[in-house]
Formats: structure tokens, C-alpha cells, sequence
């Protein structure tokens, strides 16, 4: 087993948010961090280089989404689930259920290390990770590993992660909309999608077919995609909070660190 060690630093949730998330609701927390994957897992050491700051979040804050049938869970202010199969000092784990007081969203992330068949060391990849710098998955069979590196990785955290995918399928395979009709087009729409999680199960199969029409549009000039990008952890929670009150130009996202 290779052992790792880092400095960690990690966005916390303190307690659910009542009303907009403010900045007492999260703390920045930096720990040194000794992290290693045993041989019998099948898990993945990530390096976290994007975060997206996606308002669907703000549900995930409040101890009154999780109830039986639905997919997305709260956070767990306080709570960490330890994954056996790992060693792991003071670093996160992000499970099928996540139950831990490091904030989760999508991110874009490299591969550091990995006792899965399917994924290799400097593999790039997005999907579900925790807001800190390194994070470790125990079953990374939902991680999208990006093949395409020809636009900034950061896209994989908006329009070409699920945001896109989400308006892609919302609009031609739900939507199918006819020649000489009125469509409305809500900004919340792609966040309602994700939350129904039909991204991940209905029509994951359609996502190459979308990530070709996405790259030859944006190759071509007829896809204009704007990002506002924050720098750093230390600005992460002010960055989400901003989302709330109109502040970002474009898809907000926190960069970490460079790839």
C-alpha cells in the first residue's frame, strides 16, 4: 500500500443553511493528510482542479430533502463515512450516499492514484467529489473519464458535464420540440433534471452522442459557452454564496488547482 501524504485543506458545512447560505455556514479547514488505497479496494486517490458552484446545492443544505424516494440527500453536518477498504487520515471519503460534512458536487479531477481496473494514474475525470484538494472515491464507477481535452477541463464541471447533458436530453428527447413552435427556456431547468437523476441512469448512453454535437458547435464558434472562474478554496464558499444573490457571469467555478 503507497502512502500519500499532503496538506489538505477542505470546505465544511457547519450546520444546515435557513435561508441563503452565508459565509457562517462554512469554514475553510487545513490539516496535514496521509491517505493510501489497500490492494483489495477498487478505489481512486483524485486531486481535485475544478469545483462547480450549482445552485441545486443549496437543497442539499437543508436536513429536509432527504426523505424515502429521493435522490438527492442532504448533507451531514459533522458526520464522516469511513470506507474500510481505504487507509485514510483526516481525508473524506465520497460514497453512493454521501454522509460527511465536506461540501460535494461535480468536479473535474486527475487520477493520483488507483486500485481500480478501469482507471489509471493522470487519468482526467468528472463526477461527484468533495470541496477539497484531495478526495478519495471507493467505487468510481460513476467518474466520466474525459478523453476530450481540447477546451478547458473546467467545461466538464457546466456544459460539458451534466448541465449540458441535462438541457441536451431536456430539450430533444423530452421536449421534441416542432418546427414553428414557442419554447421557453427556464435557467433552473438543467439543476431540475439533475435532480430528477436521469443523467446518470435513463440516458446516460446519450451522452457521447451529445458530447460530439457539443465540441464540433463549440469548434465552430455556434456554441458560446462564459465562465467565471474563482481562485482557490479559500474563496470557494463566497463563490457559491455569490450564485444565490447574481453575482457570477456565467458558470461559476472554483478552480483548485492546476492539472
Amino acid at each position: 500500500m503507497e502512502m500519500v501524504s499532503k496538506q489538505q485543506k477542505q470546505v465544511v458545512l457547519k450546520d444546515y443553511v435557513r435561508g441563503y447560505p452565508k459565509e457562517s455556514d462554512f469554514e475553510l479547514r487545513s490539516s496535514d493528510t496521509i491517505c493510501g488505497l489497500s490492494n483489495g479496494s477498487r478505489a481512486v486517490l483524485l486531486k481535485n482542479l475544478c469545483l462547480a458552484c450549482d445552485p441545486y446545492m443549496r437543497h442539499r443544505m437543508s436536513d429536509q430533502v432527504s426523505h424515502p424516494g429521493t435522490i438527492i440527500k442532504s448533507y451531514s453536518p459533522g458526520s464522516v463515512r469511513p470506507f474500510s477498504n481505504c487507509y485514510c487520515i483526516q481525508i473524506h471519503v465520497v460514497a453512493t450516499e454521501i454522509g460527511q460534512e465536506v461540501l460535494v458536487g461535480y468536479g473535474v479531477c486527475k487520477v493520483i492514484q488507483s486500485t481500480h481496473p478501469g482507471f489509471q494514474e493522470g487519468d482526467f475525470v468528472w463526477g461527484l467529489t468533495g470541496w477539497e484538494e484531495y478526495t478519495v472515491i471507493p467505487h468510481p464507477e460513476r467518474l466520466n473519464k474525459i478523453s476530450y481535452t481540447g477546451v478547458p477541463l473546467s467545461y466538464y464541471t457546466g456544459i460539458l458535464g451534466t448541465g449540458g447533458i441535462a438541457a441536451y436530453v431536456g430539450f430533444y428527447n423530452l421536449c421534441s420540440p416542432k418546427a414553428g413552435e414557442t419554447v421557453y427556456v427556464s435557467s433552473a431547468c438543467g439543476g431540475s433534471l439533475e435532480i430528477k437523476g436521469f443523467v446518470e441512469t435513463d440516458f446516460k448512453h446519450i451522452y457521447p452522442e451529445y458530447l460530439e454535437f457539443a465540441i464540433r458547435h463549440l469548434q465552430e464558434g455556434k456554441l458560446v459557452y462564459v465562465e467565471d472562474i474563482a481562485e482557490g478554496l479559500e474563496n470557494a464558499s463566497s463563490a457559491l454564496i455569490g450564485v444565490f444573490h447574481g453575482r457570477n457571469v456565467g458558470k461559476k467555478v472554483v478552480r483548485v488547482a492546476s492539472g
